[in-house]
């Protein structure tokens, strides 16, 4: 296939609307399946009298540039969802790290559609949740790809992170109960985000105006504890972090 770059959700998109297979995989970048990884998701297919079943995943390890595991704050090897997840995966991105690990079924995305092409994070999480408002998940209980993260993609992607990240809890907020755990899941994610730029020295100064520019219906929405103890939350840490590298700094005088 030959086409222009149109980031990753285009080229995916690109793939489906030319196959003719029953099921779809997704190989990215430079993740590394293992061996047998279609061979067992297909045998849960083949196998399944769910009719409804559309999307198998697993487990993954996440590897660096050499090929060595490494550990991420956000990463949780050992969430397993079956069936009916819709609920669960709106609170947060419970499926898998890469859509390396998914197989699903070509017929899927005549239903709900392909990619979502203007999200430029979330692509995957929105995906799935379309998904599970259809269809039915299962999962193979192994690992079976090995996603590889590396250090500069990490730092550029956590610049631009914060406001495409908004951009999907736009897009879903109107499926949150009024007080729902999924909007508190979503206020703690965003605040640990938040947190982890600021120690790292990625701070997004957009990120903030972005939230400071929301309406009160789209802060309740998403911040459903009230905004105004969302930002307490933030500042209260952002205040202990510039007060403990100020105590460091002192050692060094």
């Amino acid at each position: 296939i030959q086409k222009k770059n149109g980031g990753l959700s285009s080229a995916r998109n690109a793939g489906i609307r030319i196959s003719a297979s029953d099921y779809i995989a997704f190989l990215d970048a430079d993740d590394v399946w293992v061996e047998d990884k279609l061979a067992w998701q297909l045998a849960l297919f083949t196998s399944s009298f769910d009719k409804t079943l559309g999307i198998v995943y697993g487990r993954y390890s996440l590897i660096d540039e050499h090929g060595h595991e490494i550990r991420e704050p956000y990463y949780n090897p050992d969430v397993c969802l079956s069936g009916h997840v819709f609920s669960d995966l709106l609170g947060s991105n419970k499926i898998c790290g890469s859509g390396s690990a998914v197989l699903i079924k070509r017929e899927c995305f005549d239903y709900v559609g392909y990619f979502d092409e203007s999200l430029g994070a979330a692509e995957d999480w929105d995906m799935w949740l379309r998904l599970a408002e259809m269809y039915t998940f299962n999962y193979v209980d192994r690992v079976i790809v090995r996603i590889r993260r590396h250090g500069a993609s990490m730092q550029q992607n956590q610049k631009i992170f914060f406001l495409n990240q908004l951009a999907f809890y736009r897009k879903w907020s109107f499926k949150l109960p009024e007080r729902n755990c999924a909007g508190n899941e979503w206020a703690m994610f965003l605040v640990n985000r938040f947190l982890h730029s600021i120690r790292h020295i990625y701070f997004n100064p957009i990120f903030v105006t972005e939230i400071l520019l929301m309406s009160k219906d789209e802060k309740r929405k998403i911040f459903w504890k009230s905004h105004n103890s969302f930002f307490l939350s933030v500042w209260g840490r952002v205040v202990e972090i510039l007060l403990h590298k100020w105590n460091k700094y002192q050692e060094t005088v």
